[in-house]
């Protein structure tokens, strides 16, 4: 925050500083008021910011408010079709897709995204829940074992610790799954 507030302080419109206010306190300070004014105003002053949009969308899947999550990563993978971090792209896309209760194409994007990077935790839970809830079992527990193998030290309670979502009924959700496998 010290850096982005720097940052703002010589261009207070600079897009990138303010995403980056916007992910910080989404993640760390959980104010999501906040963090969602900063992604407006990122967004504002850059409208082709992918970044801006991607994150914004994250935030809104995190609050469960999947029609604008949707649309807001949408937005974001238009604006980048080529990102040399399409993995993280599609992940969030496939976030903002369960929020708004778009499950098969959550777990395409979820596919998509661990055929470009297979240890990324986040996305093995986005699809881990994706196939819960369109009841592919066997699939969802083959998956939480990767899961468990990319991050051994994972406790539904840390997550829920750490995650924007725990107060939510996507946070709940993810963490009742969890429970289940």
């Amino acid at each position: 925050l010290d850096h982005t507030r720097r940052a703002l302080d010589t261009d207070p419109d600079s897009s990138l500083a303010l995403t980056v206010e916007g992910l910080v306190t989404t993640h760390f300070l959980k104010r999501f008021d906040v963090a969602e004014d900063r992604y407006e105003m990122a967004v504002r002053a850059n409208p082709n910011s992918s970044l801006a949009w991607l994150l914004k969308g994250a935030l809104h899947a995190f609050v469960d408010q999947g029609d604008v999550a949707v649309e807001s990563t949408s937005r974001a993978l238009a604006l980048s079709p080529l990102d040399p971090q399409r993995y993280y792209y599609d992940s969030l896309a496939a976030t903002a897709c369960l929020a708004d209760g778009k499950n098969e194409q959550s777990l395409e994007l979820a596919d998509r995204s661990l055929r470009a990077n297979k240890q990324h935790t986040s996305t093995l839970r986005v699809k881990l829940a994706a196939e819960w809830r369109l009841e592919k079992f066997e699939q969802a527990k083959q998956t939480a074992l990767l899961l468990q193998n990319s991050e051994p030290g994972l406790t539904v309670s840390g997550w829920l610790d750490r995650t924007p979502a725990a107060s939510y009924s996507l946070g709940e959700e993810f963490a009742d799954i969890m429970r289940k496998v």
